[in-house]
């Protein structure tokens, strides 16, 4: 009969438990909507209880009175729905068909739940599918979707716009700043330079009358002020005929530049003509994607066009005749003024950024021009007056990298000093006497934090003695301690209980995320180590943690700490890459491959990390020896292009319309 007692208080209490969590998670959502106005927390652990609740709902789970509740706080949920039956995934599908399948069921849940298919771009739930549903749309713009998905997709309303008619009262407004543009000017063929709205309003106008779809009052109305209905130098010609007499315009400048330089290395900064620069360069990306018509594409290897440049970033072999603008001139001149006064009162040139921002700027922008030749003699000579140093006081010749861990070293030094002097490490961030060192030391426990701080750095600061919590975070514990609700007191209390008795049973504490009967404890583990992360957790309850062998790196393979998985998935990834290497004859994985995008973000990763001096000498020196491209070629292309649909039925009729007319001409 005891035994009964007991058991059944213990049931009341676990039930008191669960309302105060509810009721907690509750406050967190409404306090969240009150302050930025939506419920889009994302992967935390509240936005993941919010779409519990709408999950319930829709499944025909959740209490009226739950229900209420969330109404009064303003978070009101939808009604049960049948949901509709989706596509079966079985084994037979193909990986690429398996995917499609798979996003496609959560597009259809997100629907249900939401009324709509407008998933946010940086919708952080869920990624992936925010990412696929971009996709599908390109897909369908670019003629890529198979019909069958197609219909799938419109039987969920995917395509569908927003609804909502022509805004008169936006077209006066158009109409209105047209009128004064045309006043001022004398005509109305406003570029984008000069307003790239009102621009592209009077494209718009065009379009829309050749479509049939512009009334005959507002044709009226833009005749009465002069509009061009054709744009400058048209003449009447048809779409396709008027792109290509600009197109052999751009040709004729191209020849009259080899006939000047020798060659068809045409910059895409070209000082002189930016427009034939890139008008070169989208020749060259139609090409590598099979858009170019192999007419042009013969024209233009006739006179020795490259398809490939020497590389990325193609410097000029030709001084530009053009001469800078003004307003460059005059703010270079002003600046030099500004580090003068500098040198006189200092002695130096080495500003600082927290003494002039823009000055520091300007003299870092000088040493790189000299680097890389794009400095001129006169104005060398100009900042060698003055004792310009032309290199930080703290490179003396060394590379980026070789600086940044002396820098590194020199900061240890100071914090040893430090230690000596005072007797900890708990230095503060805005210390009047020091406040680079201060910075250093915050900077070092946000490294470890998010853990891209180095083994070796790490061991180093810990043989000194070094404090990874401050005295700030520790106080604010002890006050949430002091100020803690006991409700929840008896909640954590609770779900160590039940964490203590899975260890008892499993061996370990690795919660999985998938059962239900543990997805609690598992929401309450992910919350222990996000406190602890953020210094919220009180030491005594680490320590508890800590006694039963509690993964604070939640690695799913058992044995390894999270740096060894983190290194073993660099070697994962490093193996692909080989494989990659011995099948194309490169390393030069594309970002965006579609066979192994997750390749290409680890190779765009490596790269990243190089240039911020995080990559290690011997991961370098293994990527290196395959021959990998720190900054990658663009040209290189893993599959053979598409097969292009050139001549267009329309160019075929212009083409024919011609011949007629030389026939004519001929006789």
């Amino acid at each position: 009969m005891k035994k009964a007692k007991s058991e059944a208080s213990e049931r009341h209490l676990r039930a008191l438990a669960e309302h105060a969590e509810w009721e907690w998670l509750l406050g967190q959502v409404v306090g969240f909507r009150q302050q930025h106005g939506h419920v889009e927390l994302g992967n935390h652990p509240a936005g993941v209880w919010l779409e519990g609740m709408r999950q319930q709902a829709l499944e025909g789970k959740l209490s009226a009175l739950k229900r209420q509740r969330l109404a009064e706080g303003g978070l009101p949920m939808p009604k049960a729905v049948r949901r509709r039956k989706a596509v079966p995934m079985t084994a037979d599908l193909p990986k690429e068909e398996a995917a499609w399948e798979r996003l496609y069921a959560r597009l259809d849940a997100w629907q249900e739940l939401h009324g709509h298919c407008k998933v946010p771009r940086a919708w952080g739930a869920d990624p992936e599918l925010a990412r696929w549903t971009q996709e599908q749309r390109r897909r369908r713009i670019q003629r890529r979707l198979s019909p069958t998905q197609v219909e799938r997709l419109e039987a969920l309303d995917f395509f569908k716009r927003r609804r909502g008619g022509p805004n008169p009262a936006s077209w006066t407004r158009r109409y209105a700043e047209m009128v004064a543009f045309q006043k001022e000017h004398g005509h109305t063929n406003v570029t984008g330079k000069v307003n790239k709205q009102l621009s592209f309003w009077r494209e718009t106008q065009r379009e829309t009358r050749k479509m049939g779809m512009l009334s005959a009052e507002r044709i009226a109305r833009l005749d009465e002020i002069g509009f061009e209905w054709e744009a400058p130098g048209r003449a009447g010609l048809e779409r396709e005929a008027w792109h290509q007499q600009l197109w052999e315009a751009k040709l004729e400048q191209v020849v009259a530049f080899k006939e000047r330089f020798g060659h068809c290395h045409v910059p895409v900064l070209w000082e002189e003509d930016r427009k034939l620069g890139s008008w070169v360069a989208d020749q060259r990306k139609r090409w590598r994607g099979g858009k170019l018509a192999a007419d042009r594409m013969g024209r233009l290897e006739g006179m020795g066009f490259k398809w490939k440049v020497p590389h990325r970033f193609f410097q000029p072999p030709f001084p530009t005749e053009r001469r800078p603008a003004q307003g460059y001139i005059d703010l270079w001149e002003r600046r030099y003024a500004e580090l003068v006064a500098y040198a006189h009162e200092h002695g130096d040139t080495n500003v600082s950024k927290s003494e002039n921002k823009m000055l520091n700027h300007w003299r870092d922008v000088q040493r790189q021009f000299r680097k890389k030749g794009t400095l001129s003699a006169e104005r060398i000579a100009r900042l060698d007056e003055i004792g310009f140093e032309w290199e930080a006081s703290h490179m003396m010749g060394m590379e980026r990298e070789a600086a940044q861990v002396q820098a590194w070293e020199e900061r240890l030094e100071r914090l040893r000093a430090f230690h000596a002097r005072c007797g900890h490490t708990q230095m503060p961030q805005g210390w009047p006497e020091d406040r680079e060192l201060g910075t250093w030391v915050s900077t070092q426990r946000r490294a470890k934090s998010h853990g891209y701080l180095l083994p070796e750095r790490e061991a180093r600061l810990e043989e000194l003695g070094f404090d990874w919590q401050p005295v700030k975070a520790r106080m604010r514990i002890a006050r949430r301690e002091r100020n803690y609700p006991a409700t929840l007191k008896v909640l954590w209390e609770q779900r160590y209980a039940e964490l203590v008795a899975f260890h008892e049973e499993h061996g370990h504490c690795r919660v999985p995320t998938k059962k239900p009967e543990v997805q609690a404890l598992c929401k309450w583990c992910y919350s222990q180590r996000h406190f602890r992360r953020d210094g919220k957790l009180l030491a005594e309850r680490v320590a508890k943690l800590d006694a039963l062998g509690f993964r604070w790196d939640a690695t799913e393979v058992p044995g390894l700490s999270f740096k060894e998985r983190l290194e073993q998935m660099w070697e994962q990834s490093f193996a692909r890459l080989v494989a990659f290497h011995a099948r194309f004859g490169h390393a030069q994985v594309p970002v965006r491959w579609e066979e192994d995008k997750e390749l290409g973000r680890w190779v765009d990763k490596q790269r990243q990390k190089a240039r911020q001096g995080r990559l290690s000498p011997e991961k370098r020196a293994r990527l290196e020896a395959l021959g990998f491209p720190w900054q990658p070629d663009n040209t290189l292309v893993l599959k053979p292009p598409a097969p292009q649909d050139y001549p267009k039925p329309a160019h075929e009729k212009t083409w024919l319309r011609h011949l007629e007319e030389l026939r004519a001409f001929q006789q």
